[in-house]
């Protein structure tokens, strides 16, 4: 029979009736268990106190910042010293005293460096900031938020903004300095949309704009209607409308530039090329000569060697043609001298009330500077008053004012100084303006085409004399890039200069693809912004189908 169990204590169980022997062995082993327990716990105490030892610590757990002595003779000594540091009193004290030194030097080097490097900052900074502001205050463009970095030399990373985007086109988005050399859109909008009355016209081959007053003036190179548009770019906005010609001409106008000499309150058209020939404006036939001096020859590029003096073939070179840009000033005086009696006319012959009969043609002229090919003329121009006359500067399609391979070899490009002699209907001598210098864009612009010019005056504090200071905008269509800079005249004009400027991207698409393929016309608003105008896209399949959305439109950009 088994013998019952009684609990005699909490937590025990004995068993009753048992002989005292048993009571004594199982005491004997209960405090048995208890000590190898007690030895078992102890043991795994020491065991971690020896693996935090062999780590580095103290035991603690809590890393200990060096003693106040151990960090006033560090500072003292200079991180390159030798510091003496007290013996570590415990079991590793070999390992410790050769790890600590170098941990106190390396954070002190770093705390060093780094101080350093702050100071040399804000030393740079000020440095920067006095240098910028005596170029700025030379150069008269304070005041000029947006523009007075172009004063001050431009970092290596904005030099090599346009051979980075010919090299690699996608390559720009991922740059580090994207955000600070790319303009930000700000409004556009399409040719077609912006007219109630189109006039029976459905391509609008926009080639350059202008702003006056509240509008924007917008020419063609398809067309003789020159388009005025309120900056508002509304939506079939009564202020917009198609200034027709007076008389009216019909067919391509091979407009490329329209500059408004405020001065005189008259426009100049140019056509970017004409074939030499006899003129029917004047009916005569007008005798141009080449640039004959060296310096304007090789700046030219091809006065001197015809345009081959590299080796290349010029392949659109047609036979021994040459071929000139015409100048034609035209007078707009329901614009620029009765501008209110303007407003709401959308320019429909039948519409009642119609205030003017088209603008009007005064004169036309060629150029002396002329060009081996039809279609590589002159792309755009900007003009500066110098000594009370008309400096009309080109700018050339192509580098060295050439077409064909030569003219595509980036960092070439050029603008012509032009001046206007004869007529003015005083004299039978036919007009012509002749060439009186070429400026050489700087290697910055490294453009394999230039698309566009536009130029704006700093403030007057600018004025010596003869010497005035412009800020420049030139354009590319294949690398969707405009340089800005300086155009700083003299009293001569072998003393005017560009500086290196700076190259911004126009926006991509959410690719790093190019949209704005095909900008033909730009200008300053003020310093923040500038408009601009797009071509219409190459046919064909010579373009990507993303250059279709922004194609004959007008676009408006923040400058970064």
């Amino acid at each position: 029979m088994r013998e019952s169990y009684e609990p005699l204590e909490s937590g025990s169980l004995l068993r009753s009736g048992g002989g005292g022997s048993d009571g004594e062995s199982s005491a004997r082993r209960s405090r048995s268990l208890r000590l190898r327990v007690a030895i078992g716990v102890v043991g795994v105490v020491v065991l971690l106190m020896l693996v935090a030892l062999a780590m580095g610590g103290d035991g603690s757990g809590i890393e200990r910042a060096p003693s106040a002595a151990a960090a006033e003779a560090l500072d003292a000594e200079g991180p390159g010293s030798d510091l003496a540091v007290p013996e570590p009193q415990h079991a590793n004290a070999h390992l410790r005293a050769s790890h600590a030194p170098t941990v106190l030097v390396e954070k002190n080097e770093r705390k060093d460096s780094k101080g350093k490097a702050q100071e040399a900052a804000k030393e740079d900074w000020k440095v920067g900031k006095d240098a910028k502001e005596k170029a700025a205050e030379a150069a008269g463009a304070i005041g000029q938020a947006k523009l007075t970095h172009q004063n001050a030399p431009p970092t290596r990373a904005a030099r090599l903004t346009a051979k980075r985007a010919l090299a690699d086109p996608k390559g720009v988005c991922s740059h580090p300095d994207y955000s600070r050399t790319t303009l930000k859109t700000a409004t556009e909008s399409t040719m077609v949309a912006l007219f109630s009355d189109l006039h029976g016209e459905k391509k609008f081959e926009a080639s350059d704009v202008i702003p006056l007053e509240n509008d924007y003036l917008v020419v063609y190179d398809n067309l003789y209607y020159i388009g005025k548009v309120e900056r508002t770019m509304q939506f079939h906005g009564p202020g917009n409308s198609l200034l027709h010609s007076s008389p009216r001409r019909e067919g391509d106008s091979g407009f490329e530039a329209l500059v408004y000499i405020k001065e005189r309150q008259s426009f100049l058209l140019v056509v970017e090329s004409e074939e030499k020939k006899h003129d029917p404006f004047h009916g005569a036939s007008i005798g141009l000569k080449k640039v004959n001096t060296t310096k304007e020859g090789e700046a030219a590029g091809r006065a001197l060697d015809d345009g081959k003096g590299d080796g290349d073939k010029d392949e659109d070179k047609e036979d021994d043609t040459t071929f000139h840009a015409i100048i034609e000033e035209v007078k707009m005086p329901f614009l620029v001298e009765n501008a209110d009696s303007e407003r709401g006319h959308d320019d429909r012959s039948s519409a009642p009330g119609s205030k003017h009969h088209g603008y009007e043609l005064h004169e036309r002229c060629p150029t002396e500077f002329t060009f081996s090919s039809g279609n590589k003329g002159f792309e755009g121009a900007v003009h500066v008053m110098h000594d009370d006359e008309i400096v009309l500067l080109g700018l050339c399609e192509g580098n060295f004012c050439e077409g064909g391979k030569r003219g595509r070899k980036p960092g070439h490009g050029r603008l012509v100084l032009m001046v206007k002699q004869g007529r003015n209907d005083t004299t039978a001598q036919p007009c012509v303006w002749a060439t009186v210098g070429v400026l050489a864009l700087p290697a910055t612009a490294a453009f394999s085409d230039y698309s566009a010019v536009a130029i704006l005056e700093a403030s007057s504090s600018a004025v010596t004399g003869s010497h005035r200071v412009y800020h420049l905008a030139v354009t590319s269509q294949e690398s969707s890039q405009v340089w800005i800079g300086q155009l700083r005249t003299g009293g001569n004009f072998s003393e005017w200069s560009l500086t290196d400027g700076v190259v911004y991207n126009f926006p991509r698409d959410s690719d790093c693809d190019i949209v704005y393929c095909n900008i033909e016309g730009i200008s300053f608003v003020d310093d923040n912004l500038l408009v601009a105008v797009s071509d219409k896209m190459k046919s064909g399949g010579r373009q990507s189908y993303r250059c279709l959305a922004k194609d004959q439109s007008i676009h408006t950009f923040v400058l970064p």
